[in-house]
């Protein structure tokens, strides 16, 4: 169940995988007497179907642009939220030119 908070933030209330398109944040978040254990974290650009609202083709085209990042699990892991900006300031920039996204696996682990 996803309860929106603000724009651009959601709390995510199960395990499964989230996307951050570039210049957003995300906020993962679990049940009560659970814990955040990330499994994954690719940051880039993967396909070119997501986060593609309002982009030119030729900043969604590179799909072999992505760089795993072990900062969100460092950031995460063992916590009931923490939030997370998908940006080139944050994890580098792995594609000039490229529309980049945060897409993050992760489930929740009881304390």
């Amino acid at each position: 169940m996803l309860v929106p908070t603000q724009q651009n933030r959601v709390w995510i209330r199960t395990a499964g995988t989230r996307l951050c398109c570039s210049g957003s944040a995300r906020e993962p978040g679990t049940r009560p007497a659970s814990v955040i254990s990330v499994t994954s974290a690719t940051y880039g650009r993967r396909d070119q179907k997501t986060c593609i609202a309002g982009r030119p083709t030729n900043q969604i085209t590179n799909v072999q642009c992505s760089r795993s990042s072990d900062s969100v699990g460092q950031s995460c892991n063992g916590k009931q939220s923490c939030s997370i900006t998908a940006a080139n300031s944050v994890f580098g920039d792995p594609c000039a030119g490229t529309y980049k996204y945060l897409e993050v696996e992760y489930k929740c682990e009881s304390k």
